[in-house]
């Protein structure tokens, strides 16, 4: 990679790339479906972002492979019972504010768990991209920024809180049934 990119940008698409695949999982309308097929879902999400060459190609292959029988192995079970857990929750009424904090404290520890799991893995190939590479990569993410921007620039904050509450429910509504 060049060396006037920083540390931290490489850390920085390294997390987005994991974040593509995180997102993957989330917006599936059919978890059981989609998780049969993440490791090619992830591979053409990916080739949105950057297209990489053989060795990377890979190397990203072989990280994914790792990932996916760790994920199964490790993480599945504790999905399952925090989602059956607020699921139950939801159909008997008993989420509260404070119940809700700690499943998005969990969800954000599996996060960071999923993340130290494969980002050494993942900082080989982002260190391996080329100009051009990082180019097309940084590109991409703009332009994704800047779609998101469009979507939610001069909204209020009940807007916003309001567009939240409505994803959170479908996606609830997806994953739980």
């Amino acid at each position: 990679m060049s060396s006037f990119i920083p540390m931290f940008a490489e850390h920085q698409m390294a997390r987005r790339i994991l974040i593509i695949v995180l997102l993957l999982f989330i917006t599936a309308c059919s978890t059981k479906m989609s998780y049969r097929f993440i490791d090619w879902a992830v591979e053409w999400q990916l080739d949105d972002y950057v297209t990489l060459n053989a060795s990377q190609q890979q190397a990203f292959d072989k990280v994914l492979a790792e990932f996916l029988i760790w994920h199964q192995r490790e993480e599945l079970d504790r999905y399952i019972i925090q989602l059956d857990s607020l699921k139950q929750q939801m159909q008997s009424g008993s989420l509260t504010p404070a119940l809700w904090a700690g499943h998005m404290a969990s969800a954000r520890e599996d996060w960071y768990r999923l993340f130290a799991h494969v980002f050494d893995g993942v900082m080989p190939i982002m260190q391996s991209l080329t100009d051009k590479q990082v180019r097309q990569l940084i590109t991409t993410l703009k332009q994704n920024e800047a779609e998101l921007q469009a979507e939610y620039q001069g909204k209020s904050a009940e807007d916003l809180l309001r567009d939240s509450d409505k994803r959170l429910i479908s996606q609830a509504e997806k994953w739980l049934g």
